[in-house]
């Protein structure tokens, strides 16, 4: 036989309470991971964009300051002139070189200015000024031509970062500026000066920069990038795949986080932030080793948190168990008990909550099964004293009805038809209690039992009560609970008339009003209180004396209507005290087609040796 796998509410409590532990652990640890890589990330950013907003600031500062030289030689009405001329004189270009050397030296970054070079446009006159040009190749008209002056027309400022080329020995990298210088009033070109700034002037910016060994440095000088190595400035602009903006949380909104991509493979994320010069930007790629120290971080703090809320889910459900688990083997205990016909109370079950509640029901269960089992010996016991009551009260109907024949058939002979008709009519009567089995019969059977039974009574009080009665053709075969009518004649006889003296009048009519039956019983006797007729209704007044019926009495009358017809019929009873009694009963118009039994057959009807 297969056992059928049985789940405790202690495991059910246990899984329940894990299982929900664990979904509260991966959502927090989802959302927490989540949030805590983003505010990470976010973190590295705005603390890289800040560090290289102050160097960008640096390096804007001085880039705009060595830029002021090229800027005067372009708006200088002195220079302006000095191109203008066709031979200027040794003289006046003696004045116009000290006037440049007077502005470089005013500048207060002229060490970084490796040289400036002022030509006009045909490349036949040159002025030369700077720093350290004794280590380079002199500039002449000659070689004038390799910086590409010729046919500039829009000024080229910080688009690249290239090798000087004029530079003797070991390569040094300049930042050059051109921009063309046009006579004034006119957009005519007349000259050029060129500025040929040194790397130096950046690369001493970021002496004091600290950042992490795995991150790189990057400058923007319009459409060529570069990365610092070994302090100098290496072309990666062939080497980048692509270069995507990627939208994050920043400082300030021009700064620009993207995803540099290499031909190697290689990926990073780069933090950008403006130097103030057009198309100059300072970048910086994020620390990878810092995302994932702190990434594990992270991760610790979020397997941390995961095991507190997995062994507070335990505590939980352990709490739980205890709270539960034994209250029910308690309760448990007791039913087996139960069960062995234990019936006793345990007060130790009832506990001040729910299981405590289950456990009083319990305890109220033994109680009621215990007078349940009270009640039944006792039943059973008056069970067996009715039946031995029975026994002793059976006589044998048709010994009775031949005797009671026998006695009429003798009273006839005798020429006593008093005694022959009080013996036919107690005949009937007992024929129709004993063998009487429906429960409905119609009002013509009720009305003939009554005549029997007022018989009997008016040869009891000598004739003086007269009985009346009225009952239509049409209604003859209304249904009504049997024995219904002679309770009713009884109390009018016993509590109303008998009082008053023994004399007196019955009267018995029958109405239909639409769907009902009234059946009127009325007694000018002595009359019942208000107090006395609900006491005949509630059943609280014993028959006295004793009636023909011990258990049907007028509360039975009304009871058995209302069960068998509902509770909008039943018995009314009203009186007037000294004048009149009036019971009315009120009965459903239904009509009763089945014929009377053959047992209602008078017992005139054949000699007493017929009688079986």
């Amino acid at each position: 036989m297969r056992h059928k796998i049985r789940h405790t509410i202690k495991l059910r409590i246990s899984l329940i309470t894990v299982s929900f532990s664990l979904i509260i652990v991966v959502f927090l640890s989802t959302l927490s991971f989540t949030f805590f890589q983003d505010y990470a990330r976010r973190s590295i950013v705005q603390s890289t964009e800040f560090n290289l907003q102050l160097i960008a600031g640096m390096f804007g500062q001085k880039l705009t300051e060595l830029d002021m030289l090229s800027k005067w030689c372009v708006v200088s009405t002195q220079m302006a002139e000095w191109l203008d001329q066709e031979s200027p004189g040794a003289q006046n270009s003696i004045l116009i070189y000290d006037r440049l050397k007077e502005v470089i030296w005013n500048n207060r970054s002229n060490g970084y200015i490796r040289r400036l070079i002022v030509t006009d446009a045909a490349v036949s006159k040159l002025l030369q000024a700077g720093s350290n040009m004794s280590d380079s190749w002199p500039v002449t008209i000659y070689n004038l031509p390799r910086l590409g002056l010729a046919g500039i027309d829009a000024p080229r400022v910080y688009r690249e970062c290239a090798e000087d080329p004029y530079a003797i020995g070991e390569q040094e990298q300049v930042i050059p500026v051109v921009r063309p210088i046009r006579r004034p009033g006119s957009s005519e070109r007349i000259g050029y000066v060129y500025l040929a700034i040194s790397a130096d002037a950046l690369l001493d910016q970021l002496i004091n920069y600290h950042m992490p060994e795995d991150c790189s440095l990057y400058l923007t000088l319009g459409d060529a990038t570069y990365r610092l190595e070994k302090g100098n400035f290496i072309d990666i602009s062939d080497r980048i795949v692509s270069s995507s903006a990627r939208k994050e949380t920043t400082l300030s909104p021009q700064t620009v986080v993207s995803e540099l991509r290499m031909d190697k493979g290689g990926t990073s994320l780069l933090v950008g932030c403006p130097t103030g010069i057009e198309g100059a930007f300072l970048s910086q790629s994020l620390s990878a080793r810092r995302i994932s120290a702190e990434r594990r971080l992270y991760v610790l703090i979020l397997a941390l948190i995961s095991v507190a809320v997995l062994l507070f889910g335990l505590l939980i459900s352990f709490l739980l168990s205890r709270i539960i688990t034994r209250p029910v083997l308690k309760l448990r205990r007791k039913i087996d008990a139960i069960s062995e016909s234990d019936f006793r109370s345990d007060p130790g079950i009832e506990w001040d909550d729910e299981l405590g509640d289950i456990g009083r029901g319990i305890n109220d269960m033994s109680g009621k099964i215990v007078s349940l089992l009270e009640n039944r010996l006792a039943d059973e016991k008056k069970k067996r004293d009715l039946e031995y009551r029975m026994l002793q009260s059976q006589i044998n109907p048709h010994f009775l009805y031949n005797t009671l024949n026998t006695i009429k058939w003798m009273a006839t002979i005798q020429n006593a038809t008093g005694i022959a008709e009080l013996t036919t009519a107690l005949s009937r009567l007992m024929k129709n209690v004993i063998k009487g089995s429906r429960t409905m019969v119609t009002l013509k059977e009720e009305f003939a039992f009554l005549d029997d039974y007022f018989l009997i009574q008016r040869y009891r009080y000598g004739g003086a009560i007269v009985f009346e009665k009225t009952l239509s053709h049409k209604l003859e075969r209304v249904s009504i609970p049997c024995f219904s009518l002679q309770p009713l004649m009884e109390n009018a006889i016993f509590h109303g008339i008998e009082p008053k003296g023994g004399t007196g009048r019955i009267s018995l009519s029958v109405e239909r009003r639409r769907g009902v039956v009234e059946i009127v019983m009325e007694d000018d006797g002595i009359g019942m209180s208000a107090e006395k007729i609900r006491g005949v209704l509630s059943d609280e007044e014993p028959a006295d004396p004793p009636g023909l019926f011990r258990e049907i009495g007028i509360a039975s009358v009304d009871k058995r209507i209302k069960h068998s017809c509902g509770s909008g019929y039943g018995l009314d009873i009203s009186s007037e005290p000294g004048l009149f009694t009036r019971a009315v009963l009120s009965v459903p118009y239904i009509l009763l087609d089945a014929p009377p039994p053959p047992d209602n057959a008078s017992p005139d009807e054949a000699p007493p040796d017929e009688v079986a």
